[in-house]
């Protein structure tokens, strides 16, 4: 996971969209951004947009190597894929947010 602050706004430049399926966007808040990325993505797409890490930066990428095609099903099947990541945010509300989200899930679960 990196969090980041861009240096400068995007250009909308298409150079910066990925070539594979596409980033997954994770979170619902407008003050910031939380996605999945496919991990030969990531670096390039930190490079073009000149970023930086910064741990309380409003941009989180995650990368991961597996297929985003099974990583889109199943944060679209269940929001538990994102909270369960949330669940270690150094952020006390988006914790609070991904606790809630669990609980809400399992309690659903028939017993």
């Amino acid at each position: 996971m990196l969090a980041t602050s861009p240096q400068r706004p995007s250009s909308g430049n298409d150079s910066t969209t990925p070539t594979g399926p596409g980033p997954l966007l994770v979170s619902t808040r407008p003050d910031y951004f939380d996605s999945y990325i496919a991990a030969d993505e990531l670096r390039r797409i930190v490079r073009i947009l000149e970023m930086c890490p910064d741990p309380d930066g409003t941009i989180t990428l995650r990368s991961t190597s597996f297929d985003m095609t099974h990583i889109r099903h199943l944060s679209e099947a269940s929001p538990v894929l994102a909270a369960c990541d949330a669940a270690t945010s150094s952020d006390q509300d988006r914790r609070a947010d991904a606790e809630h989200t669990v609980d809400v899930a399992l309690q659903a679960i028939p017993r």
